[in-house]
């Protein structure tokens, strides 16, 4: 038997929780969505997977707990990502007391901030 554990390849992609955690703290929800206004609720995803990203016109980068934009010449690049996006109500039904039944929402367009970045050739 083995002493050493061993590892899951597919696991050495991903991004530490604290770490993640540590550069999603950089960000402010309403100001790092690409719409700007008063929205009922704000989204972020990612999968804490290391990613190959080469779309134009949206990136931002975390760096030193700044934020900076990506130019496009600079794509493609690797790193771990999190996207934004807000949420719009556009509209509501109510039962005969008054109460809410249905919500409808209606997302904006997507901003992506990366961390961890390793740019192709420098």
């Amino acid at each position: 038997m083995n002493s050493q554990l061993e590892t899951w390849p597919q696991y050495n992609r991903l991004v530490d929780a604290k770490h993640f955690f540590e550069n999603l703290n950089v960000l402010d929800i309403k100001d790092i969505t690409h719409a700007k206004g008063d929205f009922s609720s704000y989204v972020i995803q990612s999968t804490g997977e290391r990613i190959n990203y080469a779309v134009e016109n949206r990136t931002h980068v975390i760096s030193n707990g700044e934020i900076q934009l990506l130019d496009d010449e600079q794509l493609p690049v690797e790193g771990y990502y999190i996207s934004t996006f807000a949420m719009k109500k556009t509209g509501e039904e109510r039962d005969d007391r008054g109460n809410i039944t249905q919500e409808s929402f209606e997302s904006t367009e997507l901003s992506d901030y990366l961390f961890d970045v390793n740019f192709g050739e420098e």
